[in-house]
């Protein structure tokens, strides 16, 4: 039988691979396509926690605390416009347990 994830948690883990990540591909230095990856995995979370609560923007805008335009931008993708301060306080408030591990880098 196949468990159902809990979309509530949210971990954030940043892991070095040999491979480049796609944010270095397209030319960002290392501590930017850091940062970048951490939004999108946040970004996706919220995203999916709040069509999950099947709100409508508005009523997700009260909930989260900003304007319907800023919920209509942040569904439609444009998450530059938001920090991962932000990104958290926006999972936090849809219910999520947000935890940040730092860990020694190996070698």
């Amino acid at each position: 039988m196949k468990r159902k994830t809990d979309s509530r948690k949210v971990k954030l883990r940043h892991t070095r691979t040999a491979q480049p990540s796609i944010f270095e591909q397209l030319g960002f230095d290392s501590a930017e396509a850091a940062t970048l990856e951490r939004k999108s995995v946040l970004y996706t979370k919220v995203v999916t926690m709040a069509r999950e609560r099947g709100l409508t923007q508005q009523k997700l805008a009260t909930l989260l605390g900003v304007s319907q335009p800023h919920v209509s931008q942040f569904l439609s993708g444009k998450i530059s416009r938001f920090s991962v301060e932000k990104l958290i306080e926006f999972a936090e408030k849809l219910g999520a347990d947000v935890k940040i591990v730092v860990r020694q880098r190996a070698g």
